[in-house]
C-alpha cells in the first residue's frame, strides 16, 4: 500500500498562507475604499453651497405643483380678505389696493380760496320765520294803540311846539266828534280871561264858569304831534255841520296869548288826569275847516 509523501504539515503551511493572503486582499480592499471615502469627503467639502444643492435631489414634480397651487390659493384668499376688510389698503399678498390714492393722484382735488367760498346758508329757517312773525305782530299791536290813542283825543308825549306868545300860526289838529265832551284840563293859570275847566285835577273852580266855549280851553293835539291849549273850537261855523263818525282834522289859525305850566290833562271823561310835565302854549282858534 502507497504512501502519500506529502507532509500534513505541508497542507497546513498552505492553508495558512491562504488565509493570510485572503485577509491581505480584504485589507487592501478596505484600505481602497477608505481611500476613496476620504478622497468623497474631500471632494465634498471642496465643492460650494451652490454646487451641494445641486447635487441633492429634488422635490417631486407633483409635491412642487401641489405646493404651488395650495400657495396661490392662500395669497388669493388673503387678497380678498383684506380688499373686503379694508378696502384701500395693502393686502397680505403685497398688492397695492388704494383706488382712492390713484384717482386722487390723477384728479387732485382743487384748492379753494376762503375768499371766494360760499358761504354756507344758517340753519334754523323756521326760527328767522318766527322771529319775523313776532316782529310784525308787535309792531302791528304797536300801531293799533297808537291810532287807538289819537282816536281817543292823543296821549303820549308829543313834541313841544316852539311857539311864542302873540304869534297866529296854521294847525291842523285831529278830532273825533266825541271831544267836545271828553276833553278837559286842569291848571289855576288863566291867559287873557281864558281857563281850563277845573283848578287842579282834583279840584274844581271855587266860582264856577259859565262853560262859554270861548273862555273854555281844551287840550288839542295836531297832525304833526304838537300840543295846545285852544278854545273857540266847537263854535266854529265849521263844526255846527254834520261831523264825520270817524276820525278827521280840522284846519285852523291858532293865535297864541300865553304859556300854561304843566297843566293836568284828561283825554276822557272816564279816564284819569294825567300830569304833564311840559309847558302848554295858549290861545283861540278861528277859521277853522274840516278835513274828512
Amino acid at each position: 500500500m502507497a504512501t502519500s509523501d506529502k507532509d500534513p504539515r505541508d497542507d497546513t503551511d498552505e492553508s495558512s498562507a491562504t488565509d493570510e493572503d485572503g485577509n491581505e486582499e480584504r485589507a487592501g480592499d478596505t484600505d481602497d475604499n477608505a481611500d476613496d471615502n476620504a478622497d468623497d469627503n474631500a471632494n465634498d467639502e471642496g465643492k460650494t453651497v451652490e454646487q451641494k444643492n445641486a447635487a441633492e435631489p429634488t422635490q417631486s414634480a407633483t409635491e412642487a405643483t401641489v405646493g404651488r397651487k395650495l400657495g396661490d390659493s392662500t395669497a388669493k384668499k388673503g387678497d380678498k380678505g383684506a380688499a373686503i376688510a379694508k378696502p384701500g389698503k395693502t393686502a397680505p399678498s403685497g398688492r397695492a389696493s388704494k383706488p382712492g390714492a390713484k384717482r386722487s393722484a390723477r384728479n387732485p382735488r382743487p384748492k379753494i380760496d376762503p375768499a371766494q367760498a360760499v358761504p354756507l346758508r344758517p340753519k334754523g329757517g323756521s326760527l328767522g320765520k318766527s322771529v319775523l312773525l313776532f316782529v310784525v305782530v308787535v309792531g302791528g299791536l304797536a300801531a293799533g294803540f297808537a291810532l287807538l290813542g289819537r282816536e281817543q283825543g292823543g296821549g303820549g308825549r308829543p313834541a313841544a311846539a316852539a311857539w311864542k306868545p302873540g304869534q297866529t300860526v296854521d294847525v291842523e289838529i285831529t278830532l273825533v266828534k266825541q271831544d267836545r265832551d271828553e276833553l278837559t284840563c286842569a291848571s289855576p293859570n288863566e291867559i287873557k280871561g281864558r281857563r281850563c275847566a277845573q283848578e287842579r285835577a282834583n279840584k274844581p273852580w271855587e266860582t264856577p264858569g259859565d262853560n262859554d266855549d270861548k273862555k273854555l280851553l281844551k287840550p288839542y293835539t295836531t297832525t304833526q304831534g304838537a300840543e295846545l291849549l285852544a278854545a273857540g273850537l266847537w263854535t266854529e261855523p265849521a263844526m255846527s255841520s254834520n261831523l264825520p263818525s270817524v276820525r278827521f282834522s280840522v284846519k285852523c289859525k291858532f293865535t297864541v296869548e300865553g304859556i300854561v305850566s304843566q297843566p293836568a290833562i284828561r283825554w276822557g271823561s272816564d279816564k284819569p288826569f294825567y300830569d304833564s310835565p311840559s309847558n302848554w302854549p295858549a290861545g283861540v282858534v278861528s277859521g277853522c275847516t274840516v278835513i274828512p
